[in-house]
């Protein structure tokens, strides 16, 4: 988990959610993506959320559904930037970080599917990521890209929800198969 997640360790000041958790991020005035989840706990100070059986939804920016997520168990966290936007005066914003961990599962309205003990969004950069260990299924034209890699690194488009560029790094295993 990144350092900066301010999250990582439960704490002792928690509220029980157990009405289920249905968490709507927007951006630009449309919905980025939603997380729901049955139960969890909200710690009062910091306002992490730990979740039971997360399911994470992206959508592009028509509010179609791109991709979809889901593990064991999962949190998510305030997290606040200064921003600058040109001819503007500073201003702090608020966004919300999250990680899946258990067996994750990934599917993306392309066709894309990965499976990792852990997932983890950066919202600064876009990002979601796993240095634990990734399985994939890449489609490409009539091919089926298959193989496993010790690090992922997907970039998600703000604008389409979908992702605009992958890394996979270390032990990458990488077989080709054609579709069926």
């Amino acid at each position: 988990m990144p350092e900066s997640d301010g999250a990582s360790a439960e704490p002792r000041h928690m509220i029980e959610l157990s009405e289920g958790i249905v968490l709507t991020m927007m951006s630009a005035g449309s919905i980025a993506y939603r997380i729901e989840a049955d139960n969890g706990r909200l710690d009062e100070d910091s306002r992490a959320i730990w979740m039971d059986e997360p399911d994470v939804t992206i959508f592009n920016e028509s509010a179609e559904l791109g991709q979809r997520i889901s593990g064991q168990s999962g949190r998510v966290w305030p997290v606040t930037y200064t921003i600058t936007p040109e001819g503007e005066a500073a201003a702090e914003v608020t966004k919300y970080d999250w990680a899946l961990e258990g067996e994750v599962h990934f599917t993306s309205a392309e066709g894309y599917r990965i499976e990792a003990p852990e997932l983890v969004f950066d919202s600064r950069t876009r990002k979601i990521s796993s240095s634990r260990g990734v399985a994939y299924d890449l489609p490409a034209g009539e091919s089926i890209f298959s193989g496993v890699a010790d690090n992922l690194t997907a970039i998600v488009d703000g604008e389409t929800g979908t992702f605009t560029g992958w890394l996979l790094e270390g032990g990458i295993e990488l077989s080709s198969r054609k579709r069926n």
